[in-house]
């Protein structure tokens, strides 16, 4: 747990002393830092196991937030100007896709808090049940949402990432995309994998392990360690070098001559670090977000119906036309 958390503050800390693209790097910086918040929130789970329930839902609720932050980061790879972002999509005719994805990224972040509440609750209640999926219990419930809204937003992630991936492929997206959820993935699996059989009887509670052991404990600790293995991945998915001197990204300017970027993170980073620490703007993504879904379907809806007005063209144009006159046997 400490090497994963040192080496993810150490590239975290490198992006913030080379804050040479601000849009993209603070996002990097929050997505970087999800490794921490998983390894922490385990690591607490096998201290504290009595609080496990309560711990473990707050680094899914983390996680939403950063995959908003990626999308984002997609987003200013596309055009880090919305107007110029919008002119070129609607060129590659890809502008409904836009704002659709939008709406279904932006919504689990709403949506992992919400549950994620309703979880703490029903758990304080004792009607969660976190080894159980009978109905009358909210972890059926809870969980069913909890992989929904993740199902929503990974696929608007990977169909923005479809139509975008002609114009980002040198930021290498999808290496990223993969490296991120494969944390929550691989802790998914996990979760789903020991309840089931502790659930089933096949792990049992006996002199050496403990229920919560088997449950919390065991889960917990591979997670930790899983970490580790992340935070190296993360070096090489998220590095530092593209935003720094020498990169094949510096500016050029306009006598053809390399221009060594400039760091905007202020005395040791900490206006970088303020820079990630301000949500302003994935807020302002949740409040948008409902427009974006509207304009979305009116532009799906505006498609089909130019389309269908085509095709009914091209079947008129397309049909036999007779000139009026009529062949008659007995003139001839």
């Amino acid at each position: 747990m400490g090497v994963a958390c040192l080496l993810s503050f150490i590239l975290i800390m490198s992006h913030a002393l080379h804050f040479s693209t601000p849009l993209e790097q603070k996002q990097i910086m929050r997505i970087t830092f999800t490794i921490p918040v998983f390894a922490i929130v385990s690591f607490l789970a096998v201290l504290l196991e009595t609080k496990a329930a309560y711990l473990a839902p707050l680094a899914n609720v983390y996680e939403a937030w950063a995959l908003a932050g990626f999308y984002l980061l997609l987003c200013v790879w596309t055009s880090d100007d919305d107007e110029e972002r919008e002119r070129i999509l609607e060129e590659k005719g890809r502008l409904g896709v836009y704002n659709r994805s939008w709406f279904f990224v932006f919504q689990q972040p709403v949506v992992m808090t919400v549950i994620t509440v309703a979880q703490e609750i029903t758990e304080a209640a004792g009607v969660y049940c976190a080894t159980s999926n009978k109905v009358q219990f909210a972890h059926v419930w809870v969980s069913s949402l909890r992989s929904l809204t993740t199902i929503c937003a990974i696929t608007a992630v990977l169909r923005f990432h479809g139509a975008t991936k002609s114009l980002t492929a040198q930021h290498k997206p999808l290496l990223k995309l993969v490296s991120f959820k494969g944390i929550v993935f691989l802790s998914w699996i996990q979760s789903a994998l020991f309840s089931f059989l502790t659930s089933s009887g096949h792990l049992h509670a006996n002199n050496h392990l403990s229920f919560a052991d088997l449950s919390v404990a065991i889960p917990s600790l591979i997670i930790c360690g899983e970490m580790l293995l992340f935070s190296i991945i993360f070096q090489f998915a998220y590095s530092i070098k593209p935003y720094t001197g020498g990169s094949n990204l510096t500016e050029v300017n306009h006598r053809g001559l390399h221009v060594e970027p400039q760091y905007l993170g202020g005395f040791l980073g900490v206006e970088a670090l303020l820079a990630a620490l301000n949500i302003t703007d994935l807020v302002k993504g949740i409040f948008v977000a409902p427009k974006r879904l509207i304009r979305g379907r009116a532009m799906a809806k505006e498609k089909l119906v130019s389309s269908g007005e085509v095709m009914g063209k091209t079947d008129l144009a397309d049909a036999p036309h007779y000139s009026g006159l009529v062949h008659n046997p007995d003139r001839m």
